[in-house]
């Protein structure tokens, strides 16, 4: 899926500052997000999951964003977006400020 505006915010952090930010790593993401994050951070590890509210948060979502559940996912090629990503071959979701950029 995406989402309006999303990009990966974290790109050039290190993970533990995603960790600790989750406001950073959220932002742009429906707020059905936070509110899972929220839930798992205060659980403790025996904790039984409320797996049906997670899926009640993410059906909102969807049903505000009008997604259906049988749509074809982003890297499916019955998905238009699919083609987008065929055009950048060498892409990664990793940072490296040091890479050589080949475009």
């Amino acid at each position: 899926m995406i989402w309006d505006n999303a990009y990966m915010r974290w790109l050039g952090k290190k993970k533990q500052e995603c960790i600790q930010d989750m406001a950073l790593a959220c932002q742009g993401c429906p707020k059905e997000f936070g509110n899972i994050y929220t839930t798992l951070v205060k659980m403790q590890f025996a904790d039984k999951p409320d797996y049906d509210y997670f899926i009640a948060c993410q059906k909102d979502v969807m049903a505000r964003k009008n997604f259906r559940e049988e749509s074809p996912l982003d890297w499916e090629p019955q998905n238009e977006l699919a083609k987008m990503t065929q055009v950048v071959p060498n892409a990664t979701m990793m940072h490296n400020e040091n890479r050589k950029r080949s475009y």
